[in-house]
């Protein structure tokens, strides 16, 4: 302070100097009289400011002190200050002294305070560590090229591309960092397209081995399309089967789309055997009708779960079907598949290795992808061919069709041999098919016979009949004699035919068609009765065709019956119909007891149903019964014959009755150039006949009856070759079947074609769903003391001991063996089995069971290179026991199949059959091979019990006896099979009944041509079950990784048709008339928009949009009113649904776009560094675009360096209260100096107060921001990072909007926080310049410090 006073009174003198008395003009003192004023001035100020402070001294102490001082200011005032000292040099070296340390000081606090928030910078984000981050992102986005960037066109249509592309390689999580290398969701089709025809995605493998996946499409139908598939792998490129799936989506315009699939593993599991499977594969379609209309754009899903299929249409759920059975593959020789068809245009077809959820369907609706990629940077991996693939497939092809025309030509030639034969045979008359020979016309005119004979049935003893015709006789349109009045008229009189009044009526007879041809229904009236002869008018009739029957019921409820067909009877199919030149037995029995009419073929029930009204009321009196051509309106029956016509009066014929006569000999009579036994040959044969079974013959050609089945469908003279008639009647049909109703029924153990596999080297076991593993390895560890006694075990052992030895079995009695072998994915529903056992026990026993099993190959032979089917129908597991089993024993070189009994002792006996054998035929080791037992079991009580066994076509029988197949389990015959060696196997057939064998052999050639294209699934049910995607991870080299997928976000502006300049507003209408007097001039046409708005043709920017939607969206403020999106949803999607409507994601930013802004939120998990960086380009310039690149940080700081970080900021607190002190302390001086001595402080010091004050201030204020900013830094970051990383992305209960939201809430919070630490480091920034300045200024304080700045 004294120092300070004394500058001042300093100042004061110097002033005087200058202008008073003693100054340095006119009349100025002395100099010694000048310092002698000085000095006197100076001690004054001395004195007074020293005695101010020593008032108040009271104690000696204060006294001393206060005289030393005196002392002082004596030394002061007369030593210091004489002219020999050079007072004036001291005096300004005082001076100096004191602002050396006052300036040193204060140059030290700003010093400090610089230096600790630089320090503070550094620490809350290390410079060189962002400056590597943008580095990166530089390098790796181009930041050069798109700020040099002009071209709109270029920043449009290439560049968002290529950011977005590079954007993908900074998420950990995306598809280039974690991928399924050879499955999971595969994008079949990008692009729109139309096809004229399915196309090719040749050389590819899509395999579908989950439970769940989905299939995804934008469709549009042409007016033209009616079905097709949208997709399907076939399961042969050509031929038989082409036309299958192994599975496909099918679509119909009028009845919606379809699932079809198991191509390669169907098999017909119908209810009752007499209904012809036709169906070739699963086809599983909705209930409800769905039509598509023609020319609309749909995305449609496909969603298939376990054994469920649910259909969409755009988001609209169609409904869920039902599936008999899940989804299994193939193995289709790389032959791909094929997409689309004629008059369908379809893209963006994807699989999906998971069950689509609504939710997730709308993602793709909207998006063109799910969220839960979008959010990654992933997407379904298109399907690419690589040029190996492309390579083999070509040399498959290659091959393939060297093969297929070698294959051709073959058999091409063989069937070439057999026609020449077959025409020679002709030429020479030695056909099998010889001409027919007819019997003789039956006169026209009336009929005699002798009504007052009853003849007694032979078949029935106890019934009686008329004979109205014997015969044989053709009732044809001969030339009209006798009382005939038109050509073909026969008639009994009236007073001649019998008459029933009150009792009923059956007629019977033998029938032949002659001259029907094929493909057309024949009939003619068996019997027409009429009053009068001249009279139409009818009172009864039966009347036969081709399709059915007719009968007339006058005045009856109904008044005629005409059922055709299938309402004939289910059963009467095209084998059974009146078309070949047969004799067939038919009965007409009108029941007077039920009112019914029952019609009778072959001696079996074919068709029951009311008569109309009650038969007692049928006889109407004498009458005239036409037969054949009938009078006198109908003229136009067909040629028939009719033999051993009867009439049965009275009780109606039984069922037995009529059958018995169907099957009595044909009664003598005239042969008329042939005798009775061979017209016998021409009737029908039941399928128990011996005549009705293929043998095996062969042709001089080496060809079986196999051969001619197989080729007689495009070769249908094939079977006129000498023999095959007589010998192959089921493979060519050429002898008459017997009609038969659904005489058997039939249970299927499985439903589809399994693989099995071998768990364990001796075989595999399944059991049926009832069974528990657990349960029966637990069983067999509780049976191991009884084993042998237990009275089965023996029995098994004795199979296993007759093995061949290249078979082998499981050890069922080594409970671990059992528990390893027993593969509980091939279980079967015993509920089938259980019901066939029920039907099997009342039916004595008898039974058939029939499979088909193929070798996998190598794998599934024996070490002699045999196929050795060896399947065990077990009905207990432990102790282990079946009543039937198929394996390569001892006593049959190719195989046997071994019956045992469950009444057979508890050991072997002398005397007792406890086994029995059944030759088999050899398998096919490339092929399917058919495997069939049939058991009478009912002839043991005569005797007569007999089993026979069918390979194929070939067939063993053996005689049994009085041997009784008893069952071990009475419930079920078999409750495991054991499956021995690797194979494909059939549903296991079971038919409650003994089938004859001619029917074994029908149901081998129904089944044996779509055996041959049935490759099986591609694994077992249990790998299935147990598949799993292996994904692979690649080394990941960014220090970044992205935190959300990149945002797109624009604002736009209406279109409007006023502009700048008056003239272009002119210039823009005018161009607008132009359009509608030339473009939309008719036959032209425009939309009203392009009619009613100048605006459409060409528009200046008019007011911004922010009020209305834009490509579907609803604008929102993010960075200012504007239209956000997901980029990849731009760049990697060629449309998406939005409103409803499918757009081009190309139309997203078009000419109303003004500005468009890209963001990027990453993240440096190393240096906890949030990165922002964004991508802006301004399309309103003069320029076509014009782009810009900022990249901005916000780093975390936690732990010991946010402790160094507080206690840095700290210090930067304590060195700015310095400040404020030393400001205050300025202030207080140049206050008293004002105030006591009037001295005014100088500008430049005024001035420098005021910057220290303002940096004190803004410094303090930026401490105190920034120090809770970092103290919550890390929350922060963690709170806004892990809402975004936590977004249920993938989750089918969240809507889609309320992921959008949240993820565009979060990255503002996130933007917001980092604007927020901008605004800081700005103002920092400015603290930091004022400082720097201010240092600078406060060296000036020693010329040599001044020199470093």
């Amino acid at each position: 302070m004294a120092a300070a006073a004394a500058m001042a009174m300093k100042k004061k003198q110097d002033e005087k100097n200058v202008l008073g008395p003693g100054g340095g003009g006119p009349g100025g003192g002395s100099v010694t009289m000048r310092n002698q004023r000085q000095n006197e001035v100076l001690v004054t100020a001395l004195q007074r400011q020293n005695t101010k402070q020593w008032d108040a001294i009271e104690n000696p102490e204060q006294l001393r002190e206060r005289a030393a001082l005196r002392i002082q200011l004596f030394a002061r005032g007369h030593i210091l200050f004489r002219q020999r000292l050079h007072r004036e040099n001291l005096y300004k070296r005082l001076e100096f002294e004191t602002e050396l340390s006052v300036g040193g000081w204060r140059l030290f606090t700003q010093v400090m305070v610089f230096t600790f928030l630089l320090i503070a910078i550094g620490m809350s984000g290390d410079p060189s560590t962002k400056r590597g981050i943008y580095t990166n992102l530089r390098d790796s986005f181009g930041f050069d090229d798109l700020r040099g960037m002009t071209d709109r066109s270029e920043f449009v249509n290439t560049q968002m591309g290529a950011i977005a592309t590079t954007a993908k390689d900074f998420f950990i999580l995306s598809g280039s960092q974690y991928f399924v290398p050879e499955s999971g969701s595969v994008e079949l089709l990008l692009d729109m397209e139309t096809f004229s025809a399915p196309k090719l995605l040749g050389g590819l493998q899509l395999e579908i081995q989950l439970a769940e996946f989905s299939f995804t499409g934008v469709v549009r139908l042409s007016p033209q399309f009616v079905r097709g598939y949208i997709l399907r792998k076939r399961i042969l490129p050509a031929g038989q089967g082409s036309e299958l799936a192994c599975w496909g989506w099918y679509l119909h315009a009028q009845k919606g789309p379809e699932l079809h699939y198991g191509g390669h593993d169907y098999f017909a599991t119908p209810a009752d055997s007499a209904e012809e499977a036709t169906v070739k594969q699963e086809t599983v379609s909705l209930s409800n009708r769905t039509v598509f209309p023609a020319e609309e754009y749909r995305l449609l899903t496909i969603v298939v779960t376990g054994t469920n299929v649910t259909f969409y249409s755009n988001l609209d759920n169609l409904g869920t079907a039902q599936m008999p059975r899940p989804v299994t593959d193939c193995f289709n020789n790389l032959e791909g598949m094929l997409v689309g068809d004629t008059g369908m245009t379809l893209g963006q077809l994807s699989f999906y290795a998971k069950a689509l959820t609504p939710t997730i369907i709308e993602e793709i609706y909207i998006g063109g992808g799910t969220l839960d990629d979008l959010s990654t940077g992933t997407r379904p991996a298109p399907l690419v061919e690589t040029e190996m693939g492309e390579l083999s497939r070509s040399l498959t092809s290659a091959v393939g069709v060297v093969d297929q025309s070698v294959s051709e030509q073959i058999p091409a030639a063989q069937l070439n041999l057999v026609m020449q034969a077959v025409e020679i045979e002709k030429i020479a008359g030695n056909s099998s098919s010889g001409n027919i020979i007819l019997a003789p016309s039956l006169p026209t005119g009336s009929i005699a016979f002798n009504s007052s004979t009853l003849l007694t049935d032979s078949a029935n003893p106890s019934r009686q009949y008329y004979s109205l015709l014997g015969g044989p006789w053709l009732l044809d349109n001969a030339a009209k004699a006798n009382d005939a009045t038109f050509d073909g008229e026969r008639w009994w009189s009236s007073d001649k035919f019998p008459r029933f009044t009150g009792r009923g009526v059956t007629f019977t007879m033998w029938f032949r068609n002659v001259a029907c041809p094929e493909g057309k229904s024949c009939g003619t009236f068996l019997l027409s009765a009429h009053q009068s002869k001249a009279s139409s008018a009818r009172c009864w009739s039966a009347w036969v065709e081709t399709d059915g029957i007719y009968w007339d019921t006058p005045a009856g409820t109904p008044s005629f019956g005409y059922p055709l067909n299938e309402a004939l009877n289910p059963s009467y199919s095209q084998k059974f119909k009146l078309t070949s030149d047969t004799w067939r037995h038919m009965a007409w029995v009108f029941n007077e007891d039920t009112n019914n009419l029952e019609y009778y073929l072959d001696g079996v029930l074919t068709y029951t149903g009311t008569w109309g009204k009650p038969v007692s009321e049928m006889d109407c009196g004498p009458v005239n019964v036409s037969i054949g051509f009938r009078w006198p309106d109908y003229t136009y029956g067909a040629d028939v014959e009719i033999y051993d016509m009867r009439m049965y009066v009275g009780a109606p014929l039984t069922t037995a009755e009529v059958f018995n006569i169907a099957t009595a000999p044909v009664p003598p009579s005239p042969s008329f150039g042939r005798d009775d036994q061979a017209r016998a040959r021409d009737r029908c044969l039941y399928l128990t006949s011996p005549e009705m079974m293929d043998t095996s013959w062969t042709d001089t050609y080496g060809h079986g009856c196999a051969w001619y089945f197989n080729n007689r469908g495009l070769y249908p003279t094939l079977c006129s070759y000498p023999g095959v008639g007589e010998n192959c009647p089921i493979a060519c049909k050429s002898k008459q079947e017997c009609f038969n109703v659904g005489t058997y029924k039939t249970y299927f153990a499985w439903n589809s074609i399994r693989r099995i596999e071998s768990t364990t080297p001796n075989g595999t076991v399944c059991l049926a769903s009832s069974w528990n593993k657990t349960q029966q390895v637990e069983r067999c560890r509780a049976n191991q003391p009884s084993l042998q006694t237990d009275g089965k075990t023996w029995q098994w052992e004795a199979d296993i001991a007759a093995l061949q030895s290249a078979a082998h079995r499981v050890n069922l009695t080594d409970c671990d063996e059992l528990e390893a072998a027993t593969d509980e994915q091939c279980s079967f529903d015993p509920a089938p089995v259980k019901e066939f056992t029920t039907h099997m026990k009342a039916n004595g026993g008898d039974f058939t069971l029939a499979f088909w099993v193929k070798p996998l190959g190598e794998i599934s032979l024996a070490s002699d290179g045999r196929f050795l089917p060896s399947v065990n129908f077990l009905s207990s597991v432990s102790p282990p026991f079946a009543n039937i089993a198929f394996g390569p024993y001892v006593s049959g070189s190719n195989g046997e199949a071994r019956m045992r009994s469950g009444c057979t002792g508890s050991a072997p006996q002398p005397g007792i059959v406890d086994t029995e054998q059944i030759e088999m035929s050899k398998a096919s080791t490339t092929d399917w091979t058919f495997i069939a037992i049939s058991k009478n079991n009912q002839l043991r009580t005569s005797g007569g019990a007999r089993a026979s066994v069918a390979t194929n076509l070939g067939k063993f029988t053996e005689g049994q006896g009085s041997w009784d197949m008893c069952l071990d389990d009475p419930d079920a015959l078999f409750n495991a099979i054991e499956v021995n060696f690797p194979m494909l196997i059939s549903p296991i057939m079971l038919v409650p009944q003994e089938l004859p064998f001619g029917l074994v052999q029908e149901i081998y050639y129904q089944q044996v041509g779509n055996m041959a294209v049935r490759d099986g699934p591609l694994v077992t049910n249990k790998e299935r079950a147990s598949t799993t995607m292996e994904i692979e991870k690649n080394d990941y080299v960014p220090k970044s990784a992205l935190m959300a997928t990149p945002i797109i976000f624009q604002k736009r502006v209406a279109p409007s048709a006023t502009c700048p300049f008056e003239y272009s507003t002119e210039w823009v209408k005018e161009q607008h008339q132009k359009v509608i007097d030339g473009r939309c001039k008719a036959p032209y046409t425009c939309d009203s928009d392009v009619l009613d708005k100048p605006e459409a043709t060409i528009s200046c920017p008019g007011a911004p949009v922010d009020n209305e939607k834009s490509f579907g969206l609803e604008p929102q403020e993010f960075e200012g009113t504007g239209f956000a999106d997901f980029l990849f949803s731009i760049t990697d999607t060629p449309f998406v649904f939005r409103d409803g409507e499918l757009r081009p994601t190309g139309s997203f930013v078009d000419s109303l776009t003004q500005t468009v802004k890209i963001i990027l939120v990453f993240f440096s998990p190393l240096y906890g560094i949030t990165t922002v960086m964004s991508i802006d380009a301004d399309m309103a310039t003069a320029t076509s675009v014009q782009v810009g690149v900022t990249v901005q940080h916000y780093a975390i700081l936690e732990g010991p360096n946010l402790i160094s970080y507080i206690i840095v900021q700290s210090l930067v607190l304590v060195f700015t209260i310095l400040i404020i002190v030393d400001v205050a302390w300025r202030l207080r001086a140049l206050f008293a100096a004002y105030r006591e001595d009037r001295v005014t402080p100088s500008l430049s010091s005024t001035v420098l107060m005021l910057i220290d004050v303002t940096t004190v201030a803004m410094t303090i204020v930026v401490v105190c921001v920034r120090i809770p900013n970092k103290i919550s830094s890390a929350e922060q970051v963690s709170s806004i990072l892990g809402s975004l990383n936590s977004i249920e992305w993938s989750s089918s209960t969240i809507t889609v909007d309320s992921k959008k939201e949240r993820f565009f809430t979060s990255v503002q919070r996130l933007l917001a926080l980092i604007e927020d630490e901008s605004t800081v480091d700005a103002f920092l920034n400015v603290v930091l310049v004022i400082l720097l300045i201010r240092c600078i200024q406060c060296t000036n304080l020693h010329p040599r410090l001044a020199l470093l700045t």
